[in-house]
């Protein structure tokens, strides 16, 4: 009869700490689909870094110029004119553009650096007579 009751109760306290195993891993899946949910929040977010710009809208006048793709064009045509950078590059380094924002039809901030020395500039943009983007910068922050 001792037997049974020993057996009994090591089941009881085997059960309860497999409901405790049991929760562990339930939470353990609510977490996974949370972090799932946010890792899925931040590749949309990344795959539509652009807010003030749309190419349907803001980029219409392009399109209307046969250019399939404005944001891609004007990001282009920007970093091909590493001289609109307003700073010098240090130490042997080699100023470029890093991210670009555009801010609807006319105007986009980009960020430049060399490794070395940051900055950041606002940029107004147009199309000139021979189809290419001519660049004026309105605005820079410097280190």
């Amino acid at each position: 009869m001792k037997k049974h009751i020993v057996f009994a109760a090591f089941l009881l306290v085997g059960c309860k700490d497999n409901s405790n195993v049991q929760n562990e891993h339930s939470d353990l899946n609510v977490n996974e689909r949370q972090i799932d949910s946010l890792e899925n929040l931040i590749d949309t977010l990344e795959s539509q870094p652009y807010y003030w710009f749309n190419n349907t809208y803001e980029g219409k006048w392009l399109i209307d110029e046969d250019i399939e793709n404005p944001r891609e064009f004007i990001e282009n045509a920007l970093r091909s004119k590493p001289d609109l950078i307003p700073l010098k590059a240090v130490l042997g380094g080699t100023m470029r553009f890093g991210r670009i924002d555009l801010l609807g039809k006319n105007w986009l901030i980009a960020e430049y650096e060399d490794g070395h020395v940051y900055g950041r500039s606002l940029y107004a943009f147009e199309l000139n007579d021979n189809g290419e983007l001519e660049f004026t910068i309105l605005s820079e922050m410097k280190p």
